[in-house]
């Protein structure tokens, strides 16, 4: 475990910042019935570029929790929703 700890958590042994999926975060949102205002979010921010070019989200991204903000607070999502979004987009690590 600590060769595997090393590899995927790097030389400090601090934990990975999680990632996610870009496409599985939108089957879930669509899943909800908020991905048509999550995309409309994303252009009225000026980042639909930014979003096409992404392949995946991490969790440290300022635009990514700003958008986890926006589920909460203009969408009205709870906890349990952004988590089961979430849930459902992690990738796994090193992988």
């Amino acid at each position: 475990m600590g060769m595997l700890r090393k590899k995927f958590w790097g030389p400090t042994g601090e934990p990975p910042v999680p990632t996610y999926s870009k496409m599985k975060c939108v089957m879930a949102l669509t899943k909800l019935g908020v991905w048509p205002q999550v995309k409309a979010w994303i252009e009225s921010q000026g980042l639909y570029d930014l979003y096409l070019a992404a392949q995946d989200f991490t969790a440290d991204n300022e635009y990514f929790q700003q958008g986890l903000a926006t589920l909460k607070e203009q969408l009205g999502l709870d906890d349990d929703q952004v988590a089961a979004v979430l849930d459902a987009a992690i990738l796994p690590v090193g992988g």
